[in-house]
């Protein structure tokens, strides 16, 4: 087969195998948002049918073929398709190492543990969902294990697979250089004892309204609702699962309208990166080349632009225009940016600042490292968990459903994944000083143009290469050099010393 017969061959293996992952895509969105509860476990049951169809496509005896041809001949391809190769050799390599049973079993748990765990949630319950995550701890322990474990470490093999070429030995450093920053300047934020009028920020606003100003902060940030949808669940999350079918979701809270504007500022974010991803490249490279990448663009519309004063002000009229009477054109720009840039440790990471977000991350990096690695039990998770926000945070959990059970991405099996919210974080600053240096980025707020400079910026320079690089190589195509935490921690400490005047 020659180089341009593997290339079609391989193309057609995509289509088809995009087909599986669009449909399981669109299952598993129904199953988190408008399906009816007692549907949901034949669900699990019927889904894992087109899983089990996917998993024999994607591990036949012809398709490893034509990956394996890929890679050997991978030095006589275009650079699109060298990097194709190298990805799908080390995914077809993941696949094989699993049995399909126990890719098929795997799957069914998964989908039955998040039933559990949303339950369990709801009820403060965490002996009925403690089962579910022993078996998926165990299973994700034999999965590194049978993949291959990276220096020694099972966790590093996990972590592989949303951080490409990411350790823990980097991510240490990583993770004790923000808290070299963030705890000292925590404190000096508590020792200031800043008190301000925060009144209206529990107001009680109706589902409704808050829908509206939903759809009008996606527009204004560039989201376009034509390809894409809003729908409600219990832990929001974007599914980009076509460039024309991005679908965001939210949660509700009517007296904490302010959750929803920045749940839904977060996943707009993700959501116009799966939009704008350049349809010049070839479709297998249509995606992010990791998670912290995708998060680098949720965190930066979520923070950098939606929590600085110029969005504030921006959107001020809109919020006010849905606030109860008491509040109705009483609450300045001024006031709501200072709301929305309220340091003050809490228990659940969704709900956190801007400056302790991080914190909340690295507890679970250190715990799910321990969980991985058989330094730590699933039973003995929550005392662990309750001590490290006491130790970090300086807070009592009192409730395990806003301690251990807050968060669902255990549930899915998604150990490896909370490191990219602070990668995400970094990256997003460091792409900041990078625009920066095109534009004013804060005045384009100012103009209402956030779409036509900032999406613009960012559509040519981070959308444009997609997957093409791995995520270090990435960061410095967009930003001329590697990684570097400092961006982010000056970032930090330039706007809260202006904030609490430190």
């Amino acid at each position: 087969m020659n180089i341009k017969e593997l290339k079609s061959k391989y193309d057609d293996y995509y289509k088809s195998l995009k087909g599986f992952t669009v449909v399981l895509s669109i299952l598993n969105f129904d199953c988190n948002t408008i399906a009816p509860k007692k549907s949901l476990e034949e669900k699990a049951e019927l889904t894992s049918s087109v899983f089990e169809e996917y998993a024999k496509l994607s591990t036949s005896v012809e398709y490893q073929e034509v990956i394996n041809e890929l890679y050997k001949n991978k030095d006589k391809l275009d650079e699109n398709y060298k990097r194709i190769a190298v990805l799908k050799k080390k995914e077809l390599d993941h696949d094989k190492a699993i049995p399909l049973d126990m890719r098929k079993e795997y799957n069914i748990l998964l989908r039955k543990s998040f039933l559990a765990w949303r339950d369990a949630k709801q009820n403060n319950d965490w002996k009925s969902f403690e089962p579910f995550l022993e078996k998926i701890v165990d299973y994700q322990r034999k999965i590194a294990q049978l993949w291959g474990p990276i220096q020694g470490s099972l966790y590093n093999t996990l972590l592989d697979s949303f951080e490409e070429g990411n350790t823990t030995e980097k991510l240490d450093v990583f993770f004790n250089s923000l808290k070299e920053t963030i705890i000292p300047l925590l404190h000096k934020i508590q020792q200031k004892n800043f008190k301000f009028n925060d009144k209206f920020i529990t107001a009680k606003v109706s589902h409704n309204k808050q829908i509206k100003l939903a759809k009008y902060l996606l527009k204004i940030n560039g989201f376009d609702l034509s390809r894409g949808c809003l729908a409600e669940t219990e832990h929001p999350f974007t599914d980009g699962i076509t460039p024309n079918d991005a679908r965001i979701t939210t949660h509700i809270y009517e007296n904490l309208f302010l959750s929803n504007v920045y749940s839904v500022i977060h996943e707009g974010g993700h959501a116009i990166y799966e939009q704008n991803l350049s349809n010049k490249l070839i479709d297998d490279l249509r995606n992010a080349p990791s998670m912290a990448w995708h998060e680098s663009q949720s965190k930066f519309y979520e923070n950098i632009i939606g929590k600085c004063p110029e969005y504030i002000n921006l959107i001020s009229k809109k919020i006010n225009s849905i606030l109860p009477k008491e509040f109705k054109n009483k609450t300045t720009p001024e006031q709501l940016y200072l709301a929305v840039n309220n340091v003050q440790t809490s228990l659940v990471r969704t709900e956190a600042d801007e400056l302790t977000y991080s914190l909340h991350v690295i507890i679970r990096y250190e715990l799910e490292k321990k969980l991985i690695n058989g330094e730590l039990e699933v039973k003995d998770l929550p005392v662990a968990w309750n001590k490290l926000y006491k130790e970090y945070l300086g807070i009592e959990v009192k409730s395990n459903k806003e301690g251990v059970l807050q968060d669902s991405h255990w549930s899915s099996g998604s150990f490896g994944y909370f490191p990219s919210y602070a990668l995400g974080n970094a990256i997003g600053a460091q792409i900041l000083n990078t625009m920066m240096k095109d534009f004013d980025v804060f005045e384009a707020v100012n103009e209402n143009k956030i779409k036509q400079k900032i999406g613009k910026w960012l559509k040519d320079n981070v959308y444009i290469y997609g997957a093409k690089y791995s995520p270090n190589e990435l960061v410095l195509k967009v930003t001329g050099e590697e990684l570097n935490t400092k961006y982010f921690t000056d970032y930090l400490v330039k706007k809260f010393t202006k904030i609490y005047n430190l």
